[in-house]
């Protein structure tokens, strides 16, 4: 999975870097199906970002859960 990430320097403004991680982050002032989201980026970088149903469920489907 990869995050766009604006960038004036590559072409059409934007530059795409992996994901490293995410966690979702409760936030209850959202719109009924956005849902907030930390990712870390392979970069280092870590944003915190809201992503549509569309989004979030291309997020979760690419994923497993691993109990510990």
């Amino acid at each position: 999975m990869f995050a766009e990430i604006k960038d004036n320097y590559s072409l059409g403004g934007y530059r795409k870097v992996a994901i490293t991680s995410f966690r979702r982050v409760e936030n209850k002032n959202l719109i009924y199906s956005d849902r907030e989201y930390e990712l870390t980026l392979a970069n280092g970088t870590i944003i915190k970002n809201v992503l549509k149903k569309e989004e979030w469920e291309l997020l979760e489907s690419n994923s497993i859960k691993v109990i510990l």
